[in-house]
């Protein structure tokens, strides 16, 4: 039950940094500048990387965690 409440909250947060992202994009192009540095923007950007290889490799961490579980 907790893995999926995990799943969740990692679409949530990537959601969230895909919103702040979107906003600081239509905020450069209209002339506003950024209101981040890059350093920011490179760990939203590594956030999101992480997160999605958390979730592609979810059911390879299933299976290690029961092959634990076993010994």
């Amino acid at each position: 039950m907790s893995d999926i409440k995990e799943i969740k909250m990692i679409k949530k947060l990537n959601m969230f940094i895909t919103a702040i992202l979107t906003v600081e994009v239509v905020s450069l192009i209209s002339g506003y500048g950024t209101h981040y540095k890059h350093s920011s923007y490179a760990l939203m950007l590594g956030i999101i990387s992480v997160n999605l290889l958390i979730l592609k490799n979810d059911s390879l961490l299933k299976l290690v965690k029961i092959k634990i579980e076993k010994e």
